[in-house]
């Protein structure tokens, strides 16, 4: 049985609880399927930590829910016993070497029982915004501590675990925002498009249906099919490649029923990380109006040419004016983004802004005029990014139209990244630049989830440097992208050696289990190859041979495809010589074997004479204790018997002296006749006289029996004596006797032996099975005298000075009777603290083990 004592002290909240479990929340992870990138992490933690249990645990208001695990089973546990719940309130690893000698844990239940922890080592998930949502923890079920290394390793891995969740609420919220882009694009009158370089469809919006097509129909086809007018389309195609974007092409557009209509065309190219286009994206405008409005008044000026001439001046301002609208117009209705802007170009080039889009005067924090009273636009730009500003500036003046992304700062101090598109109106008489217009589009979180993938890239590097594993990372083309330290030290070459090294080239030549393998690697599956010689030099490389134990982990990006190939080995050349080694040694044993079999058969004949011998002589012994135990204890009682009369006084009257010497008569024979009925019981036990019967009897009755005989005693001693029998169990089949005799045994011994505090006796059903326990707070026993109990005539308090009276035959007697029927018994004990006795009998023989 298991004693607790108090209930376990539960963890204080932290002191921004409310806010912590709303970015908990925020992270939208909790009761979330398994992701493959965070399990990965967990069993990485487990394997180099070295431990049987490791958990991504997120702490809730009530209970720690478990992301990831490895070890356990449980998805959840309450808050109030967990260790976490404590992690959490650190800013470093919480480490808990042995939690039975820690106060705080020493009665949880999940010490006392499964997963039964005794060594916890935590490291709080702490956000960048200073929150801790939980821990990346390792578990043991025996003590022990970390090394500076595993400890250093847990806390990275636990930075990689904040980096992925972080990460994933960075990534639903751009699918929120890619959300209401879409949107707005659902609602564009005008054709929104997007291709790759060889104009191939992959988006176009809705509004598509004005000219008789489906959108999902379009998707994969050419966008060139709905040009009528091959030269023109060249032509737009050079201008665009010359550029980087077209504006207001004008184009016949093939309608799906045949026909055509005029249309006017704005595109740009949409450029990779490296600089390279990658596709096309552009808008679709229907101006078949407008033609006929210039037909029909083309038609009017030539009717009423005379009169126009009268108009010229007017008409030329009315001209200009429209033209300047018709850009503007034009200009924001291609830029769609978070922030639309206007700016007059002064005669000195500097820009001064005309208007802005109430987005970004809500950013910023300030309204029109308290932007200008604070100097204007250009004292919100970031100073480090102030050069990289002015330089875009010049290339829209000198080009006409130029894209950026720098920084800018809010009244509130918060900095904000923006991609910028910016293009100049040639509006004014003279043909110069009279005003900028531009849209720019709030790119923070994306920068923010970049700088994130770097950092964890960068700490995911400093792991793989620090493994104890030779490690090396190739790309999926086979090329070699990073070798850790360890690689060096294990083929004591520099890694400047593997420059231009591709794997798959390397496996090509050789065998077909290894090509197999990368193939299974490299198709997302992890692999394991125990066992391969691996020589340097079938490489073309310097080197020692190693036999090595090879791990292939194929990575994933956020698409599903395998991006990198982590190649794990451990050198096994040592085991594999001592393996060597043990077959010789082993041949060496079969041949030495061969001889002594010879010997051994020729002893066969002699030993089993002398085993008869021996068994018969222990049969005489056993049943000649038995007679003479028999005819020692008619004399014995006869002496307890007169003792007791000549002490009741009924001889005579006795002095004090008479009285104290006949007692130490009387208790010595009692002793004595203890001593022979126990070993009366061993002697029938060993001579298989003894029988146990198999009847039914009221278990209740005998537990409450026992207790009653035993009782005085523990009040003699001023010990608590009590206990109970379950519920559900009220008979059972066996020897009433027996059982009585086992029970009442163990109760005396544990009376014996404890001298202040309690015996606490209790039974329960287990399945087929009746569990009894008693447990004391007694001395207890030393581990190193645990293998003496239940042997006959050894007592653990022996020796000349030994304080408590005893045969040493009452728990072997016990140990025989319980497995006379078909039971067992055991003993826990910790020394200076107390003892558990338990034995286990069936309730009923036929359904008992």
């Amino acid at each position: 049985m298991t004693r607790t004592g108090s209930a376990t002290p539960a963890a204080p909240l932290p002191d921004n609880e409310t806010r912590r479990l709303a970015a908990l929340h925020a992270c939208r992870v909790l009761d979330t399927a398994a992701e493959t990138v965070l399990d990965e992490l967990t069993s990485l933690a487990a394997e180099l930590c070295a431990t049987p249990i490791a958990l991504i645990s997120l702490v809730d208001a009530n209970r720690q829910w478990f992301k990831s695990r490895v070890g356990v089973t449980a998805a959840e546990t309450p808050r109030a016993v967990s260790f976490c719940a404590h992690a959490i309130l650190r800013d470093d690893l919480f480490v808990i070497p042995d939690a039975t000698a820690d106060e705080r844990f020493a009665t949880n239940p999940l010490v006392l029982g499964d997963p039964r922890i005794r060594f916890y080592a935590g490291a709080p998930l702490v956000t960048s915004d200073g929150y801790a949502l939980g821990t990346l923890c390792v578990i043991d079920r025996v003590p022990r501590e970390l090394t500076q290394a595993q400890r250093r390793t847990l806390r990275i891995l636990g930075h990689q675990v904040v980096a992925q969740l972080e990460l994933r609420r960075l990534g639903g919220e751009l699918a929120r925002n890619g959300a209401e882009y879409r949107g707005i694009i659902d609602n564009l009158e005008d054709v929104f498009y997007r291709t790759d370089m060889h104009g191939v469809l992959q988006m176009i919006s809705p509004s598509v249906k004005r000219y008789g097509y489906q959108p999902g129909e379009l998707i994969g086809s050419s966008v060139l099919m709905f040009y009528e007018d091959p030269p023109a389309r060249e032509h737009m195609l050079a201008e665009l490649s010359a550029n980087s974007s077209v504006r207001d092409f004008e184009l016949r557009l093939r309608v799906k029923d045949g026909t055509q209509v005029p249309a006017s065309l704005s595109a740009h190219l949409l450029l990779g990380e490296d600089g390279t286009p990658v596709g096309v994206e552009g808008m679709v405008r229907d101006i078949t109006g407008r033609k006929r409005a210039e037909d029909a008044l083309q038609r009017a000026r030539e009717e009423l040419e005379d009169r126009v001439r009268e108009r010229t001046a007017e008409l030329a301002g009315m001209n200009t004016a429209l033209r300047e609208s018709e850009e503007r117009y034009r200009a924001l209705s291609e830029l769609t983004s978070d922030y639309a802007y206007r700016f007059r170009v002064e005669p000195d080039r500097t820009l001064a802004n005309e208007w802005v889009t109430e987005s970004f005067l809500r950013t910023v924090g300030l309204s029109v005029e308290e932007m200008r009273s604070r100097g204007g636009w250009t004292r919100f730009i970031h100073p480090a990014d102030w050069p990289v500003v002015t330089a875009h500036i010049e290339t829209v003046l000198s080009t006409g139209a130029d894209r950026c992304e720098f920084r800018f700062m809010t009244a509130a101090g918060e900095t904000r990244w923006v991609s910028n598109h910016a293009r100049v109106a040639n509006s004014s008489v003279d043909g110069h630049a009279a005003s900028v217009y531009g849209a720019a589009r709030d790119i923070t979180e994306r920068r923010r989830a970049e700088e994130a993938l770097r950092a964890s890239e960068t700490r995911l590097r400093g792991i793989i440097d620090q493994a104890p594993y030779s490690i090396q990372v190739f790309a999926p083309d086979g090329s070699i992208t990073h070798v850790n330290e360890a690689w060096e030290r294990v083929w004591q070459l520099p890694r400047s050696v593997l420059t231009g090294y591709n794997i798959l080239h390397d496996a090509r030549t050789r065998s077909a289990d290894r090509v197999q393998a990368l193939g299974r690697a490299l198709g997302g599956e992890c692999v394991a190859m125990p066992e391969i010689f691996y020589d340097p030099a079938e490489a073309g490389l310097q080197g020692v041979a190693h036999w090595l134990e090879i791990f292939l982990y194929p990575l994933r990006d956020h698409t599903g495809r395998v991006s990198e190939l982590v190649v794990m080995s451990r050198d096994v050349t040592e085991r594999k010589q001592a393996e060597d080694r043990i077959r010789q040694l082993n041949e060496e044993l079969r041949r030495h074997t061969e001889e002594l079999e010879q010997r051994v058969a020729e002893r066969t004949a002699e030993l089993a004479v002398a085993k008869e011998q021996a068994e018969a002589a222990d049969r005489l012994k056993s049943a000649f204790l038995a007679t003479m135990s028999h005819e020692l204890r008619t004399p014995l009682n006869s002496i307890i018997g007169f003792t007791g009369v000549i002490l009741q006084g009924m001889v005579g009257p006795l002095n004090d002296e008479q009285v104290k010497q006949l007692g130490m008569v009387r208790g010595s024979a009692r002793h004595l006749l203890a001593l022979i009925n126990d070993v009366l019981d061993i002697s029938k036990i060993e001579a298989g006289q003894l029988d146990v019967m198999r009847e039914s009897f009221d278990l209740r009755g005998s537990f409450e029996r026992t207790l009653a005989i035993a009782r005085p005693l523990a009040l003699a001693k001023g010990l608590a004596l009590h206990g109970g029998v379950a519920n559900d169990v009220d008979s059972m089949v066996g020897d009433a006797r027996r059982v009585e005799q086992v029970m009442l045994n163990l109760i005396t011994n544990a009376v014996k032996f404890t001298e202040r505090g309690e015996v606490h006796v209790d039974c329960e059903r287990r399945g087929a099975m009746l569990v009894t326990r008693v447990t004391d707070t007694g001395i207890g026993i030393k581990p190193e005298q645990m293998g003496l109990l239940f042997r006959p005539f050894r007592q653990i308090d022996s020796g000349l000075t030994r304080s408590h009276d005893g045969t040493g035959l009452g728990l072997a007697i016990c140990k025989r009777l319980v497995e006379m029927m078909g039971g067992d018994i055991r003993a826990e004990s910790t020394w200076g603290t107390g003892s558990t006795f338990t034995f286990t009998l069936p309730l009923r023989p036929e359904e008992g083990a």
